[in-house]
């Protein structure tokens, strides 16, 4: 169900309107107090109206969201205590234009299936909630910044034909969006056929073998932090999709040169260490293919392309000192 981000009133039914217009103390808190916090919030993540009034769009969107969350939670209060519904909640941001062009899918993710003390119900089937926002604000940290991993998965239920359906959705954001890339790298962390001779003409990926062909006249430089930022999500999505038996993936990158930037995320993600993925490493392993001597094959167990891939990257970004490199 979508709907506009116009006014907060729109996020009640009539006949919830029509409960609070009957109860004005109540309804003068949550249409007053409870905008104004979310306003004063807003405020303290630095986001402040400019001049297509950015702020008053996300105020209407994130106290629509606020709202909708606390109304499928429910704490019950009545004995006493409170819970924090952050510990059973994950609300994802998808770029998808302006703030302005922002519309809210009713919902609301649980983390597992859950029973709190001060729910009033248990939850078994959880619910989607997708926030569209600006790709400027996924760009700034701490400012309605919901990417923090480089892999972005959610299940939601399809009604089609009065039968209920499952489906699998990958929701990923679009790296390339507004950015000026003039090279593109699909790296794997081998070396065996992973070569790209041609590299003449527009829209060329480049491999492993074409970068390290590189780095030794063009090397790429990162500082410190952004250097533990690249690390740490790599290692969290190779530990995540080695404990799921996935391997065969690759660290997209793209070189945007006008603004000095790395734009990179982990792609290919779905394919499982399955008997015909066995053959294959026995095959590749054992040279019928060709590929340079002692090259290690793209096709190994999960474990072991996770470290692999993890060193692999470490050694083809190199570290600078910056201001947040330590002293010693």
């Amino acid at each position: 169900m979508l709907f506009p981000p116009a006014s907060i009133d729109s996020i009640f039914s009539a006949k919830e309107k029509q409960h609070l217009d009957n109860k004005d103390p109540w309804s003068a808190v949550i249409q007053g107090h409870f905008r104004a916090l979310v306003s004063q919030l807003l405020q303290g993540q630095g986001i402040r109206g400019t001049k297509d009034n950015c702020a008053g769009d996300w105020l209407d969107i994130v106290a629509a969201i606020a709202w909708q969350a606390a109304k499928f939670i429910k704490p019950d209060t009545s004995k006493g205590g409170s819970m924090d519904p952050c510990e059973y909640l994950k609300v994802k941001c998808v770029a998808s234009g302006s703030p302005s062009q922002s519309k809210l899918i009713k919902g609301v993710v649980c983390t597992k299936n859950i029973k709190h003390k001060r729910m009033m119900s248990q939850y078994k089937n959880a619910r989607l909630l997708l926030l569209g926002g600006a790709l400027e604000y996924q760009r700034i940290p701490n400012q309605l910044a919901s990417f923090e991993t480089l892999l972005q998965q959610v299940t939601v239920k399809h009604m089609k034909g009065g039968k209920e359906v499952k489906m699998e959705l990958m929701v990923m954001e679009n790296l390339f969006y507004r950015k000026n890339i003039s090279i593109v790298y699909d790296l794997k962390g081998s070396e065996r056929s992973r070569y790209n001779s041609d590299t003449t003409g527009a829209n060329k990926v480049l491999l492993d073998m074409n970068l390290l062909e590189t780095l030794t006249t063009n090397p790429i430089f990162l500082g410190s932090k952004a250097k533990r930022s690249l690390e740490r999500a790599v290692w969290n999505d190779t530990s995540f999709l080695a404990s799921v038996d996935v391997m065969d993936y690759s660290l997209l990158v793209g070189v945007d040169e006008e603004r000095k930037e790395l734009v990179l995320g982990i792609i290919d993600f779905m394919r499982q260490y399955t008997w015909d993925k066995h053959l294959e490493t026995w095959v590749k392993a054992s040279g019928i293919l060709g590929g340079p001597k002692n090259a290690a094959p793209t096709i190994i167990s999960p474990k072991q392309y996770k470290k692999r891939f993890r060193k692999a990257m470490t050694t083809y970004f190199l570290t600078v000192p910056d201001q947040w490199s330590s002293s010693s």
